[in-house]
């Protein structure tokens, strides 16, 4: 039996899977977008079941385009956007809003603040500026 590795790419505007053979060669692509949605200036959200959907779009893509089962897929890599923050329940498994993305600053004046009293700690101690971008204002505007 032929066997392949996966690679998963879940980017901001879409997931693209692509078949490796074992000789490495490209066996199978697929693609889903993703939407991004706007609902206040400057916030940037996914929902998270959509994602979850486009992986497995553009997996069964990819198995279909190069004439796989999944039973053949012996290795999986993953990459996934960094610092966009989902939360579900543990019981249901569902998201319990939707997921905000990399780019949301809907916590620029939570930063700034933060800046104001934490940041040379933050910088000293982390090595990075208190910004939006990271998924702790994120987690707490969402608790």
């Amino acid at each position: 039996m032929k066997t392949y590795y996966l690679g998963i790419d879940n980017g901001t505007t879409g997931t693209t899977a692509l078949l490796l053979d074992e000789n490495w060669e490209q066996a199978g692509r697929g693609y889903c977008p993703l939407t991004q949605v706007y609902p206040a200036d400057g916030w940037v959200e996914q929902d998270a079941e959509e994602i979850f959907r486009s992986v497995l779009e553009a997996v069964t893509a990819a198995c279909k385009d190069a004439g796989a089962q999944p039973q053949q897929i012996v290795c999986l890599g993953l990459d996934n956007v960094g610092e966009t923050v989902v939360l579900w329940d543990r019981r249901s498994g569902k998201p319990l809003c939707n997921a905000i993305v990399w780019q949301d600053r809907r916590t620029a004046k939570t930063c700034d603040a933060m800046k104001e009293e934490h940041g040379d700690f933050v910088m000293k101690r982390a090595g990075v500026h208190i910004d939006p971008y990271f998924s702790a204002t994120k987690i707490r505007w969402m608790l």
